[in-house]
């Protein structure tokens, strides 16, 4: 996939800087897949869910279920844009 906004990542590491290599490895892990599927993408990340209130959007819970990321993905064309990455508090 292209991960297109790698920007959101770097600012989430300054952000959370204690969760920076759980950060970096999902920008490495997507950058490095190729997933034609919403399935095919959970098996790299289970916790991939539908975030039902906007249309191509997923929520990925990273860092033992510590940060949420918010993210648009076009399966068909393969483009992944980081659009939030919050904790859960």
């Amino acid at each position: 996939m292209h991960l297109i906004s790698m920007k959101a990542v770097c600012e989430a590491v300054s952000q959370f800087p204690q969760y920076r290599d759980e950060l970096l490895f999902l920008g490495r892990v997507i950058e490095k897949s190729h997933c034609p599927t919403p399935a095919a993408l959970r098996k790299l990340f289970p916790t991939l869910d539908n975030f039902k209130y906007l249309d191509k959007h997923y929520v990925i819970d990273i860092a033992n279920n510590n940060l949420r990321v918010v993210a648009l993905i076009f399966f068909e064309s393969q483009k992944f844009y980081v659009r939030h990455v919050f904790t859960h508090k």
